[in-house]
């Protein structure tokens, strides 16, 4: 998107008793959470 910075910031779920990484997720905006659920309510309401 025009303006908008190409840096994403990222976060780790981390298991506590080894400290392996388990997996990195990006941080998304409000309105990225709402396009990915309502893409996911579509893909199931057509399953």
């Amino acid at each position: 998107m025009k303006g908008e910075s190409t840096m994403t910031k990222e976060f780790s779920t981390i298991n506590p008793t080894t400290e392996e990484v388990i997996d990195t997720y990006e941080v998304m905006s409000k309105e990225q959470i709402n396009e990915k659920t309502r893409n996911a309510q579509q893909a199931f309401s057509e399953w």
